[in-house]
Parts: structure tokens; sequence; C-alpha cells
């Protein structure tokens, strides 16, 4: 699991840095995009934390990601056993 932060770029822009090193990651011209990359990370990296830092640098959101989901396949038996098991 890692951390990642969207803080506001010194050249322009935000940054995607992930902790605990401390290493930038990713650059968007915007906040959005960079969080949304943020968050893309974090789940492709087994889950973590998100901080979202204003102009100033304090954090005004924080959110836990959890790990993306595994593909469920359906095979060749998929469905077989007939008829709808859902709770009626």
């Amino acid at each position: 699991m890692t951390d990642h932060h969207v803080v506001e770029h010194p050249a322009g822009g935000w940054a995607v840095r992930r902790e605990p090193e401390d290493r930038e990651v990713g650059r968007h011209p915007g906040q959005d995009a960079a969080i949304r990359d943020a968050c893309a990370r974090i789940r492709d990296t087994g889950g973590g934390e998100l901080a979202v830092r204003d102009r100033r640098g304090r954090t005004w959101h924080r959110h836990a990601i959890g790990a993306r989901r595994a593909e469920v396949r359906e095979g060749p038996t998929a469905g077989a056993g007939g008829g709808d098991r859902r709770a009626r």
C-alpha cells in the first residue's frame, strides 16, 4: 500500500507525489486530472490513502482507497446449475 499526495507544482500545474520517498510520479495541468491519476496509482499498488493539498500546502481532503478488484471471467460452466440464485 502506498500513499499519494496531490500538490501544486512550483512551475505550474499539479503534481502527484508518492510517499514515503516523496517522489513526483506525475504532473498535470489541472487538479482534477492529478486526483484521477493519483487514485488510479493507489488502486494499482494495492490501496492506500490520497491527500489533496490546497495552494498553501494545507491538506483539505484525505481519502482511503482500496485495491483494484481482479476481473471475474465467466468460463464455459458459468450459469450451469440452472436458475437464478439470488435471494428473493
